[in-house]
């Protein structure tokens, strides 16, 4: 035997009858003179029948292994599913292209999804893909068997009714839902076997200027969300993840790759910028960037990538070329639409910053397991490093508990500071998401001082779908406190991160690897010490001018002032004047409102705007925002939440006879993410009713459907149950015979 195994093998020896014990048993019971106890018989009984039960399980799962071996030939790599129609069905695949046109700080992005049906049957498609939060998206289109289908924006409802009917008359279709502003799921019906459809769309979108460059953000990936509350379904399927707080959950809650691999995305983007760049980068991808004239072409490596992480486009104006103030205009009818980018040239740090009361909130949740969690904790501790004589702070913890460092707020002393680096240093990531008793818990920790800067910095990859309920509560709060929120990981939910730093009155940075951390902390901490332009002011020439936002917020050392805004055309002349208070100082600035460059899209994104005012006003308050958003979506062509986008192809292609099966199409994981043992209740776990495995098999080609069951492996069941019941009654009747209790 192994010397490994000898040392791991139990001792039984206590329990064990020697050779010569043996013979004298059966010397006995052959000769009569021994009784047995029917109890020893019946726990003889137990103890056979569980072997033979374990005999049974080994062999179903060698039968289903050699089932799977079996079928290796006819299937090919991918994500399976389990099918009431066929044995195993193979999830439909993306291919996405993206294609980004800048011009100044506008972005026209377009999409081309190619949805795959590896299957031998007919498929619809589902599949929950991301897009940037302030996207404007007013285009999609169809392109099945050659034959190209614009789509058109309808009212959600009714596009829903037109995509059910075409899908069931076998007809090619689309249609386009928005979950969250940044969260959209495509339904493609009638994929035909071993066939695709192609779905166009496109958006636009702000690339804001900040820091000293400019920044585009283009998510690929959608994370995995966390659904907190009571469930309003004991039943096990996916749409059961609706909760009391989360009642669309089954909308944000797709299956998930667990081998990082499907999906694959191509990108190129030309930059027609109007100045001398300095530097072009994309920080976490591998690109090749060219010149060309005026323009630069940003092409990823390779022939795809995974999609598992944002991509990032980050370009730098030359020096002296750096843009203080830009207007570009779009006319539309008798209105003429503007997008004003205004950067105050003299935000600078404080000489000597006030001392503040912090409150630093840590997402220790399952979905920060990995990588991301590494980067909080190294970012949290550089937090503390940046803390000065003076200062208070705290930390609050949170998965799916709720925990603080201290009951109150300390003095920034070194014995607290190390401390607390003692206590973050233990910090692990597993659980679920609760980030409400967590900011409540913050606000709640608060001490009245006027003498100190009330400032709470959040660190989370913000995977929760009950945003809603988190800016309601920042709202209700957050008094003269300011909120900083740091995106965390390889794709965090801008949409949350960006939102509640407004609505706290403060910044937002994201931190995508380790390597980001100092210089992102760097920009943090400096606008947590600058001066703050507050009390802005914009004076406009014309009295009808429809201005967004239409309250100015603060703004933070290197952050434009953006302003979008519909005047008549009639009216347009003049000069915009800015004002705001800085340092105890007054500053202003101002432009031209006939200098405008002409650029395409500045009525959607003004429109887009828009409908951001009225949903952040209307709160929870569904009917409201309905009412005001449905015909400015309409009227623009916009996919909002009350309206949809359709297509439909008129021609039947799937034959009246065949089945049509529905399949959610898995995305990635973020880039980062890890499957660990986490405790019930965790993001992974809420998920795994929805998460498909990944079975890869080596063997080429579609795979046939199988027919319905092993029979088999049921034959062979049948058999050992059989076997099992005849030794029970072998054992009942020799415990008769030797107690003659055998009736």
């Amino acid at each position: 035997m192994d010397g490994h195994f000898a040392q791991h093998e139990p001792d039984h020896s206590g329990d064990r009858i020697s050779a010569a014990q043996r013979f004298e048993l059966a010397t006995l019971r052959e000769s009569g003179n021994i009784r047995i106890d029917p109890r020893v018989l019946i726990r003889a009984a137990l103890r056979v029948a569980a072997a033979i039960l374990s005999l049974t399980a080994l062999l179903a799962i060698g039968l289903t292994a050699t089932a799977h071996a079996a079928g290796a030939d006819s299937e090919r790599p991918g994500l399976y599913f389990d099918s009431p129609l066929t044995t195993r069905s193979q999830a439909p695949t993306i291919v996405a292209d993206y294609d980004i046109r800048v011009d100044g700080p506008v972005a026209r992005v377009s999409l081309k999804q190619r949805f795959l049906n590896p299957n031998s049957n007919w498929v619809e498609g589902v599949y929950l893909f991301p897009l940037p939060e302030g996207a404007a998206l007013d285009a999609m289109s169809v392109e099945v068997n050659g034959r190209h289908i614009t789509g058109r924006i309808a009212e959600r409802a009714e596009a829903t009714r037109q995509y059910e009917a075409a899908k069931s008359d076998g007809k090619a279709a689309a249609r386009l839902d928005q979950q969250r502003p940044n969260m959209f799921t495509m339904h493609v019906a009638n994929i035909p076997p071993g066939g695709d459809i192609a779905i166009d769309i496109a958006y636009w979108q702000i690339a804001p200027f900040a820091d000293g460059a400019f920044e585009l953000r283009t998510p690929l990936v959608v994370g995995p969300r966390y659904i907190p509350g009571e469930a309003l379904s004991a039943a096990t399927e996916p749409a059961s993840f609706a909760t009391r707080d989360v009642p669309d959950a089954a909308s944000v809650t797709a299956p998930v790759r667990l081998d990082g691999t499907g999906n694959p995305v191509r990108l190129t983007a030309t930059l027609n910028t109007g100045f001398d760049l300095d530097d072009v980068r994309t920080p976490y991808h591998s690109a090749t960037i060219t010149q060309d004239g005026e323009r630069t072409r940003v092409t990823l490596e390779g022939d795809a990538v995974p999609a598992d992480r944002d991509f990032v486009m980050v370009w730098k104006p030359k020096a002296g070329a750096e843009p203080t103030a830009g207007l570009f205009t779009e006319t539309v009818g008798d209105q003429t639409y503007m997008l004003l980018m205004l950067t105050p040239p003299s935000l600078e740090k404080a000489a000597a910053a006030p001392a503040r009361d912090i409150v630093f909130i840590i997402d220790t949740s399952g979905s920060m397991h990995g990588d991301s969690i590494f980067q909080a904790k190294t970012a949290l501790i550089g937090g503390l490093e940046r803390l000065q004589e003076g200062d208070r702070f705290n930390i609050v913890r949170f998965s799916d508990t709720t925990s603080r460092l201290w009951s109150e707020s300390r003095d920034a002393t070194p014995r607290n500071l190390a401390a607390a680096v003692d206590w973050i240093s233990g910090l692990d990531a597993a659980g679920g998401t609760e980030m409400l008793p967590a900011l409540s818990l913050a606000f709640a920790s608060r001490k009245p001082d006027t003498e100190r800067l009330s400032q709470i910095v959040l660190l989370t990859d913000g995977d929760i779908g009950n945003e809603a309920d988190l800016f309601g509560l920042i709202r209700q709060n957050l008094g003269d406190t300011r909120l900083f929120t740091v995106g965390i990981g390889s794709a965090p939910n801008g949409f949350f991160m960006r939102r509640a730093a407004r609505f706290g009155r403060g910044a937002h940075l994201f931190i995508g690897q380790t390597s980001d951390v100092a210089e992102k902390l760097a920009q943090l901490f400096d606008k947590l010490d600058s001066a703050v332009l507050t009390d802005v002011v914009v004076q406009w020439p014309q009295s009808d001018v429809e201005m967004l936002p239409r309250q100015i917020p603060d703004l933070y050392l290197g952050e434009p002032l953006l302003i979008t805004a519909r005047i008549p055309s009639a009216t347009l002349s003049g000069r915009l004047a800015v004002t705001g208070a800085l340092g105890g100082s007054l500053w202003h600035g101002g432009v031209d409102l006939t200098a405008g460059a002409e650029a395409p899209g500045i009525a959607r994104l003004w429109a887009r705007a828009k409908i951001e005012t009225i949903m952040d006003a209307a709160g929870h308050d569904d009917s409201t925002a309905r009412r005001d958003v449905l015909p400015l979506a309409l009227k623009h062509g916009l996919q909002t939440r009350y309206t949809s986008f359709i297509a439909v192809d008129e021609t039947p292609i799937r034959p009246e006879d065949e089945t049509l099966e529905t399949r959610k199409t898995p995305g990635n994981l973020p880039k980062g993410w890890t499957r660990p043992d986490t405790a019930p209740g965790s993001d992974i776990q809420r998920a795994s009713a929805a998460t498909a495995i990944p079975i890869r098999l080596d063997g080429p080609g579609i795979s046939l459907p199988r027919t319905a069951t092993s029979s088999g492996l049921y034959l062979a069941l049948g058999l050992l149950l059989v076997l099992t019941g005849l030794a029970l009654l072998g054992l009942r009747i020799r415990s008769g015979r030797r107690t003659g209790a055998l009736s």
